[in-house]
């Protein structure tokens, strides 16, 4: 074996044993705070897909029954609800 060659392998058995001592428990710990993040946000959304879910269902649900109704209905005479109508309309749907 030659010189290089003997390098070669000490430089990988150095950088073996460094990452399986030092390195190893290091990227377990990120690792693991990784996939708390990911739960954590995936907690903090939950709300926020409902309400996304919600949206998309009231949409459909114009888009299906109440838009066929108003298909002769001139577009000047059409005007979206005040909040106070629409908003709990939609709420009450879910």
């Amino acid at each position: 074996m030659g010189a290089t060659e003997e390098i070669v392998k000490g430089v990988a058995k150095v950088a073996k044993e460094g990452y399986e001592d030092a390195l190893q428990p290091a990227a377990r710990e990120v690792g693991d705070t990784i996939r708390t993040v990911a739960r954590l946000l995936n907690v903090v959304m939950a709300p926020v897909k409902g309400t996304v879910w919600t949206l998309e269902q009231f949409i459909e649900f114009i888009s299906s029954r109440v838009g066929p109704k108003l298909r002769s209905t001139p577009l000047k005479l059409l005007a979206p609800p005040a909040n106070n109508v629409g908003f709990p309309a939609m709420m009450a749907m879910t």
